[in-house]
Formats: structure tokens, C-alpha cells, sequence
């Protein structure tokens, strides 16, 4: 069986200069965390949405906000996709997953969870925020047919906060990836359907009521008896199976595949990959080839942030850098980690789009010609 390699940084690479564009500037606006971004082509137009909190990651309140651009240079000013609202028991946790487009409409997902606990959870810095254990994970489609107005929230039933949003198999079927789980429907629309599968087959090691969310991966990993908590999947489609990479709280890649769309998964195996904790995404171009964009380097503080190719072996042999200037944070808040972190990318006309935070804070997307790759 061919499994997903990586030959970094054992590689020469070479550093790109894509043209870049600053969607929103902490410095500029009162709520200072921004993360989780992803991008969407709609109508000739492209989309992005982010997480977007007052200071530091996951807080009571977060909302999701969007841009719009027409050239991929000039974007619209920073507005609420989705505020935060009243779940279960109070004010849930909103986070950005991502866009689907099928037969004129857009459906831009979010993911909510609300937290069990109102005491007051202090990092490694010193810093913090009220509230502990996710309870209640739903996930949300908002649609559009016109771009500009979006629809309330609908809970599609699946308790699923998403790592990225849905991608169209071989097959037809959609998957939308999550930490330990990831969930599928048969559904084109992407608004039905939606069923939940992970890693652990073993019943008696999941906690009731079963879902993916921050807080439940780590309760997985450890019950499986994992060195390191397993989270934030992105997969490859290719030799008949779907190749899904997790990040690891560790220096290395797993993988855990599926040969029947999603329904089962193997055992995550330790793969040679390495990776710097951090969420990394992967994509095909439209000439075929495999890409990775991440930050492989362990113990780098998320910079740099590479890119990499590979073909049909899935060897990634082929490396650049879209971002390697160490830069500085600009306002405190809680796990305020990584340089440029958490990128999602798109191909729109004749550029790979690349949207990607740096340092939580502001949101950034690099321009690579196809050309360039």
C-alpha cells in the first residue's frame, strides 16, 4: 500500500514572492484574534471567512466574519457572516469551516460548541479566558444565492466542528474533515445527510454523547493511547483510498486511510512527515499534482510557512516557502501561538490563493502563479 511521504527539508527549496493581500489588521479593529480562515469561488468572486474573537482563541463569543474579492487583490471591508448566539445553555463559540458551492448556492458552514464550564482556563503564558469543556458541538450551513445575503443558520444534526469544509470525492460523495472524525453525505447540496465516522471503532473508549470538537480529540487520543493528541485532518484521494493526514501534538504526521468514503478508518500510523504542530492543508492542482502547504518545521514557532508538490507516488520532492520573515506579535491574548498558521487554499483563474493567519491575529492571503509551481 503506498502511503503519503514527504522528502522535507532534505530537499533544496526555493523561496516564492507571491503577491499578498491583509484582509483584516488587528491593529485596525477592536477584536484581536483572527484564525481558522478558509476560501470559496462563487459567481466569479472569491470568498473568504474566518474565526474572529476579542482577544484570544476560542472565547465565548466568537463569531465568523467575510470578505469579498473580485481580482483577488481589492477585498470588501471585514463583515459578520455569523455572529455568535444563544445555543443550549448560552452564548456558544463559533468557528469558520469553510464553503461549498453546488447549483447556484453557496453555503458557508460554521461550527458551534458551548463550554460545560465558567471557570477560568490560564495558558502556559499566563493568559486566559472564561470557560472549559465543549458541550453541545452542532454544525451550521448559512446559504446564498447571491453572494451578498446569507440565510440564519441551519443545524444540519451532526456534532461535528469541522477542520475544513466539504470536498467532492471521486465518487461524488462529500467529506468534511474534523480532528479524530470526519463526516460524509451522499447529498451534492451538502445541507443533508451529514454522518459522523472516526479512527475509533471501539465503543466503550467514546464519551457520550459522541462528536468532534477542541476538547473531545483529546480524550480519544488518550484513550486509544496515543504519545500525542491526534487532531486537525486533510486528505489525498488517489490508488482507490482516501489518505488522511492528522496532525499530531508532536513532530510527525499520522495517517489513517479509507477504502469506503468515509464510513471506516484505520488505526492512525506514525508517518516520517514532519510537522511543527500545526494545522497543514492538502489539495491537487488542476494539473493533477498533489500540494501541501504547512509548516514542517518542529520547534519553529509555525515559520515557515512551505509549500510542497508532489505526483502520483505522493512523494512531496518539491518545496518553497510562501512566508519566512520571523515578525512580531501585536497583542496578547490565550494561545496566541505560530507565526502564519492555519492555511486553506484555492485555484482561481490563473493563481493558487492561499489564506492563512499570522500570529492569530491578522488574516493574510499570497497569490502564487500557476506558472510559479
Amino acid at each position: 500500500m503506498i502511503h503519503v511521504r514527504s522528502t522535507y527539508p532534505v530537499a533544496p527549496h526555493k523561496t516564492l514572492e507571491p503577491e499578498q493581500s491583509c484582509l483584516y489588521d488587528a491593529a485596525l479593529h477592536p477584536w484581536h484574534f483572527c484564525h481558522h480562515p478558509a476560501l470559496g469561488v462563487f459567481r466569479g468572486r472569491l470568498y473568504a471567512m474566518w474565526s474572529n474573537g476579542r482577544e484570544g482563541e476560542d472565547e465565548i463569543g466568537q463569531r465568523v466574519l467575510y470578505a469579498v474579492s473580485a481580482d483577488g487583490k481589492s477585498w470588501s471591508a471585514p463583515k459578520a457572516l455569523c455572529e455568535a448566539f444563544y445555543g443550549v445553555k448560552g452564548i456558544n463559540t463559533l468557528t469558520a469551516a469553510g464553503f461549498h458551492v453546488y447549483d447556484g448556492v453557496l453555503t458557508a458552514y460554521v461550527g458551534a460548541y458551548e463550554y460545560a464550564c465558567m471557570e477560568r482556563l490560564t495558558d502556559s503564558h499566563g493568559f486566559s479566558r472564561v470557560g472549559s469543556q465543549c458541550v453541545d458541538t452542532r454544525l451550521y450551513a448559512l446559504t446564498s444565492t447571491d453572494g451578498e445575503t446569507f440565510s440564519p443558520p441551519r443545524d444540519l444534526g451532526v456534532a461535528l466542528c469541522p477542520n475544513y469544509g466539504p470536498r467532492k470525492l471521486k465518487d461524488g460523495r462529500l467529506l468534511m474533515t474534523g480532528n479524530w472524525a470526519h463526516a460524509y453525505t451522499d447529498d451534492p447540496a451538502g445541507l443533508r445527510g451529514w454522518t459522523l465516522r472516526g479512527f475509533c471503532s471501539d465503543p466503550s473508549l467514546l464519551e457520550e454523547p459522541v462528536r468532534d470538537d477542541p476538547g473531545y480529540f483529546w480524550k480519544v487520543s488518550s484513550a486509544m493511547g496515543f504519545p500525542n493528541a491526534l487532531c486537525e485532518g486533510a486528505f489525498l484521494e488517489a490508488d482507490g483510498r482516501i489518505h488522511m493526514l492528522h496532525r499530531s501534538y508532536g513532530s510527525i504526521l499520522y495517517e489513517s486511510d479509507s477504502t469506503d468514503g468515509g464510513e471506516t478508518w484505520s488505526v492512525p500510523e506514525p508517518t516520517e512527515i514532519p510537522n511543527g504542530n500545526a494545522k497543514f492543508w492538502l489539495g491537487t492542482l488542476p494539473d493533477g499534482r498533489y500540494i501541501y502547504i504547512g509548516n514542517p518545521g518542529p520547534g519553529t514557532s509555525r515559520c515557515p510557512l512551505a509549500l510542497s508538490l508532489a505526483g502520483e507516488d505522493m512523494v512531496f520532492d518539491t518545496h518553497a516557502l510562501i512566508e519566512s520573515r520571523p515578525i512580531s506579535r501585536k497583542f496578547p491574548g490565550m494561545y496566541k501561538g505560530g507565526m502564519y498558521g492555519y492555511p486553506h487554499a484555492v485555484v482561481y483563474e490563473d493563481g493558487l490563493y492561499v489564506i492563512y493567519s499570522v500570529w492569530k491575529e491578522d488574516i493574510r492571503i499570497a497569490r502564487v502563479p500557476l506558472a510559479a509551481l
